[in-house]
């Protein structure tokens, strides 16, 4: 308590600063399919709110993910909109009410290029090349309510991962021109690298990285942290 104290009294928190938090594990729990928010937590929130300072969600998940997960429990506790952090600092903006339902409105994104994302093919090209068929590419387009879309190379284990990731809004399959088509269509924020393979067949790729989050260069959680706090305004320094 002294520290936290010391920490009000010699800074400007109260007047510029922002609350930041990650979201599983932290913010929200997730047991038996149900998320779950501590009382502790929800007042903590409640009074940053009311004191007129920001929180902010800094997250890897992805805007209708956030939604899903805490934005009816945010809309519940403050009635006010949430200041996101998402896809590893790609992309910031912020959820809000729309009628009955929410929305995401963008505050900035920083997508990957298409050189970026032709070295991202190249390398799943050639992991599929070496026998790598356990590999799952997720990507994440800007437009949030494209969602999650996730493809494999074997067009047979459609359904197993549909059934597995229903985060999903879409599962394709194909070759990687097929892939290669979904992901220039459009403008992306984040590709996500998964050989989700089981435990006893994982040695098969040892050299191979298991899972890999591939962002514009220079992104990350921080980067989108320090964006957001710059359009709220609010000062990261201790002075």
């Amino acid at each position: 308590l002294p520290r936290l104290q010391r920490f009000l009294t010699e800074t400007r928190f109260l007047e510029t600063g922002i609350v930041m938090t990650d979201l599983d594990g932290t913010a929200v729990h997730e047991r038996d399919g149900r998320v779950l928010l501590s009382r502790t937590m929800e007042l903590g929130l409640q009074q940053v709110h009311q004191r007129g300072l920001h929180v902010v969600v800094n997250t890897i998940r992805f805007p209708l993910s956030v939604m899903r997960v805490f934005g009816e429990e945010w809309r519940r506790i403050t009635g006010s909109r949430l200041h996101v952090v998402s896809l590893n600092g790609s992309q910031i903006g912020r959820i809000v009410p729309a009628g009955d339902s929410l929305a995401f409105e963008e505050v900035a994104a920083f997508p990957l290029e298409p050189s970026e994302v032709n070295e991202v093919l190249d390398g799943v090209a050639g992991m599929v090349a070496n026998g790598v068929d356990d590999l799952l590419v997720f990507f994440y387009p800007r437009d949030w309510r494209l969602g999650e879309r996730i493809w494999t190379p074997d067009p047979a284990r459609v359904e197993a991962v549909r059934d597995k990731y229903r985060s999903a809004s879409e599962v394709l399959a194909g070759d990687i021109d097929t892939l290669r088509e979904a992901l220039l269509a459009q403008s992306l924020c984040m590709i996500f690298l998964l050989i989700d393979a089981p435990e006893d067949r994982r040695m098969a790729y040892q050299h191979t990285e298991r899972s890999r989050f591939v962002t514009h260069a220079g992104v990350d959680k921080r980067h989108g942290g320090e964006a957001m706090a710059g359009a709220l305004g609010a000062d990261l320094s201790l002075s």
